[in-house]
């Protein structure tokens, strides 16, 4: 028995009205998504959760989802691209644009809107405020699509997603959108995620590339 996914190239064989055929793997279902990495820290405080080459002309589009929880209160859950290649790579810290539309509410079910955002900025913040920090209880949590890092099509990079977190200052708990993008061409080759100042005391977060059609 198979202890592992078939590649895309291995085949099964079907009876298409008596006919035996052979098929790829890669036309049977329909999971268009590879897993390219996953990242975790189990209560290790860690200043980031970093993916070094994993951005390539194999893909246009990813998927990153995943969860982090800071060692203190109070910091912004951001991510920034890194550049070059294995043993060269650097961070990227300009020319982030990125906006946050939100909702909130609080301890009495008070409810209200939230907006922010930053022009050509050192990193691309996904939260707008201050995450609560808690052991492992509180977390930022997030799902974003990420269009063309590498800029293999296109000169710049778009992003948007959807997070949810709460703040320790109000105690308001906040879910909403974000979204951004590059003012210039950032040829991506990785991305790290880290909180504005502190570490990441617990995480897991996974870059899945998305097939071309």
């Amino acid at each position: 028995a198979l202890t592992s996914a078939p590649a895309d190239t291995d085949e099964f064989l079907i009876s298409d009205a008596g006919t035996i055929k052979r098929i790829d793997a890669s036309l049977v279902g329909t999971n268009n998504f590879v897993i390219l990495g996953t990242l975790t820290t189990n209560n290790s405080a860690i200043g980031n959760l970093t993916f070094d080459n994993i951005f390539s002309s194999d893909f246009d589009m990813y998927r990153i989802m995943g969860f982090a929880a800071p060692s203190n209160a109070s910091e912004a859950l951001q991510f920034q691209f890194r550049t070059g290649s294995s043993g060269s790579n650097a961070t990227k810290d300009s020319a982030y644009n990125h906006i946050h539309f939100g909702a909130r509410i609080d301890s009495s079910d008070g409810t209200g809107s939230d907006i922010a955002g930053d022009n050509n900025a050192a990193t691309a913040k996904m939260s707008t405020h201050g995450v609560q920090s808690d052991s492992s209880a509180d977390h930022t949590s997030f799902d974003m699509i990420l269009s063309d890092p590498n800029t293999n099509l296109v000169s710049r990079s778009n992003w948007h997603g959807t997070i949810s977190y709460q703040n320790p200052s109000s105690g308001r708990f906040f879910a909403g959108i974000f979204g951004g993008s590059t003012s210039d061409n950032p040829n991506a080759t990785g991305i790290t995620f880290s909180y504005s100042a502190n570490n990441i005391q617990y995480g897991r977060i996974t870059i899945y590339g998305v097939k071309h059609a």
